[in-house]
């Protein structure tokens, strides 16, 4: 009983974060869902009714080597099960019990539901990680769980569910002082392998969190070796997982005419697209904006307002009042990770904007790269959802400022 007490001591605040998760999860999907047995809410169209579908062409395909191929979804081509969304890690596991499944099965309920509860989890433990106040770390973590862009893609693609590894390379890169080199680098080799039995979007997405805490450490002059090392073993994990699962075994190119369309808007932060009763919805460019949706909702701007206020009310009071002329001196602090911040948001909005920079309807210029480096782009497609760890950065920052401040 005690050993029970202790580990609830030590870990309540992810438990009760996933708990919130969850909790919301349930509010908003019910519990039906999560009957493996009932597929009518997968069968409603667009990109869910895919990854359905997928699942189905897979589980009835021969086993192939690489094991995430199939034979029967664009027959005679082998296609892989990564490229249908269909969450090729529950796919293959699932895949090798479906001898005992019934008829009809689906895995996307449950995963949604572990998908909101990692949020949870992982949002908790960050904010746990600035303000070391459960209370506020675990009511925090619902503003990760209910941000647009989660729920956004819960609706829409189940795979792009999993923004948790999104908040778990966060939380790896700030606790990296703190690991051996060892365990940093399985760390690290696990998200690789989850990003790439997941969606392909997050190997790059995670990498560049990875890379942002690497050159982090190196302008800082700090010890940078585990950082290199993790990187590597990021790499060759995530590597070699898309290989097996078949992702190299052919050609998968997006839709070029994607490129700037689904790309992140230079008002994205403050457009909320149809995501809030208060704020009117901007312009756009394109006919795929929402994929570079970044609003991070209205009670967090609404937060970061009301926290700068109080910052210049307190700065004021200082100065004119209190005669403190050393509040002139406004001080940037770079402890607690703010250099590997910054070097993430400027890295996450380059790739998110795409060399076709919109503001509002309008385009504000097209660079002309070389062949190379625009094919790079092409590949990527959907390039506006790397903007999405700068959304989370906007998150956890709002809740930190107002309790500081």
């Amino acid at each position: 009983m005690q050993s029970v007490l202790n580990y609830w001591k030590k870990h309540n605040v992810w438990i009760l974060g996933a708990l919130v998760g969850n909790i919301t999860f349930i509010c908003i999907f019910g519990v039906h869902v999560l009957n493996v047995t009932y597929t009518d809410w997968l069968l409603g169209g667009g990109d869910i009714t895919q990854n359905y579908l997928g699942w189905c062409f897979f589980r009835n395909s021969d086993w192939f080597f690489p094991l995430g191929l199939m034979d029967n979804a664009s027959y005679p081509n082998p296609v892989s099960v990564i490229f249908t969304d269909s969450v090729p890690l529950f796919a293959v596991l699932f895949k090798m019990l479906r001898a005992v499944l019934p008829g009809e099965f689906q895995y996307f309920g449950i995963w949604a539901m572990l998908c909101m509860g990692a949020q949870g989890a992982f949002g908790a433990l960050l904010i746990f990680h600035y303000v070391k106040k459960k209370a506020e770390a675990v009511v925090g973590s619902l503003l990760f769980v209910i941000t647009p862009i989660m729920l956004g893609q819960m609706s829409l693609n189940m795979a792009l569910g999993a923004q948790w590894l999104i908040l778990l390379s966060l939380y790896l890169g700030i606790y990296r002082q703190e690991m051996t080199k060892k365990k940093y680098m399985i760390s690290w080799g696990i998200v690789g392998l989850l990003a790439g039995s997941i969606q392909l979007y997050f190997v790059p997405m995670c990498g560049f969190i990875l890379l942002s805490f690497l050159l982090a450490d190196v302008i800082q002059r700090r010890k940078y070796a585990r950082d290199l090392w993790a990187f590597l073993s990021y790499i060759g994990s995530a590597v070699g997982t898309v290989a097996l699962l078949g992702g190299f075994s052919h050609k998968h190119l997006p839709d070029i005419s994607l490129l700037g369309q689904s790309s992140f808007n230079l008002n994205g932060l403050l457009n909320p697209q149809g995501w809030s009763q208060v704020l009117t919805s901007l312009p756009v460019y394109g006919v795929n904006s929402s994929e570079g949706l970044a609003f991070p909702g209205t009670g967090i701007l609404l937060t970061l307002a009301v926290g700068t206020v109080a910052w210049l009310l307190h700065l004021i009071y200082r100065i004119f009042v209190k005669r403190d002329k050393e509040s002139l001196q406004i001080q940037w602090s770079w402890e607690e990770n703010g250099v590997a911040y910054l070097v993430l948001v400027v890295i996450s909005v380059l790739v998110a904007v795409s060399p076709k920079a919109a503001y509002g309807s309008d385009l504000i210029w097209n660079l002309d790269l070389p062949n190379w480096l625009y094919s790079l782009w092409q590949r990527i497609g959907s390039c506006g959802r790397f903007i999405w760890p700068v959304v989370y950065l906007v998150i956890l920052g709002s809740v930190v400022w107002m309790e500081k401040k």
